[in-house]
């Protein structure tokens, strides 16, 4: 499996892109995006990092998941220089059971949560430095998180539940 990432002018909508291409294996393919897409390229979206899981239709074992990036419209150094100007968000411990950690140096204001089917399972409002969320109530898998905190800025990442 090979794919493509692309740049996006805004970390709110966008014109970004990824494709995932498949060599070997046994087509026909499934594509499952965590967007809830279900075509081999997903595009019009914002900055962040978008994971699809490919399957064999005819083997539903056989399966990989690959992951894509779509950056600011500087590349690579405008994603970091985000996360680097924020408010130090760290999340802990991943992989979890369910019982997840967010703490930054400012408040955090919202958090989002969605599965690896794009589905959204959580969204909270807060005013605190550190929240602890229990997800323990989800099932295994990769899960997608957008926090904004007291300025306004937005910080994502995946964690695990095992």
């Amino acid at each position: 499996m090979s794919g493509t990432n692309s740049s996006s002018n805004s970390i709110y909508s966008g014109n970004g892109s990824a494709t995932a291409t498949v060599s070997g294996g046994n087509p026909p393919y499934s594509y499952q995006w965590n967007n809830g897409s279900t075509s081999s390229s997903i595009s019009g979206l914002p900055v962040g990092t978008y994971a699809v899981l490919i399957i064999e239709e005819n083997n539903p074992l056989c399966a990989t998941w690959g992951y894509y990036t779509v950056w600011g419209p500087d590349g690579p150094s405008a994603v970091e220089d985000v996360e680097n100007a924020t408010a130090g968000l760290v999340v802990y411990p991943n992989p979890t059971h369910g019982q997840i950690t967010f703490r930054a140096d400012s408040d955090i204001r919202e958090i989002q949560i969605t599965n690896s089917f794009g589905q959204q399972i959580s969204a909270t409002t807060h005013n605190y430095g550190m929240v602890n969320l229990d997800l323990s109530s989800q099932p295994t898998g990769i899960y997608f998180y957008t926090v904004k905190n007291e300025q306004g800025q937005i910080l994502s990442g995946r964690f695990i539940i095992e």
